[in-house]
């Protein structure tokens, strides 16, 4: 199992967190480097779930990168075309941006 903090292990489960490490190649989905972490596509603070389909692979550079820039579309939308490649269901997306008008 890759370094993940233990707070966050215990939250996701350690048969999620191997589906998405397995999903996508252990590779951060951002620039391709060896992944650390899992990152919330939409992140806990704005009502994103700790699921399957708003959880990818990425390195803890990107990451954190991404923790400063949460406003900057182009993080969500190489995570929701990485995730619909994968053939994961991100349907739930729609209702939520439109709840929160950010598409």
């Amino acid at each position: 199992m890759k370094n993940i903090g233990k707070k966050e292990h215990r939250r996701i489960g350690s048969f999620t967190t191997r589906y998405i490490f397995e999903r996508d190649e252990g590779m951060c989905i951002y620039c391709g480097n060896p992944a650390q972490e899992l990152d919330h596509v939409i992140p806990t603070k704005d009502g994103g779930r700790s699921i399957k389909n708003n959880l990818v692979c990425a390195c803890r550079r990107c990451n954190m990168k991404k923790a400063r820039h949460p406003n900057d579309s182009i993080w969500l939308t190489r995570a929701i075309f990485w995730l619909l490649e994968k053939g994961e269901d991100v349907s739930w997306m729609d209702d939520f941006y439109k709840y929160r008008r950010l598409i």
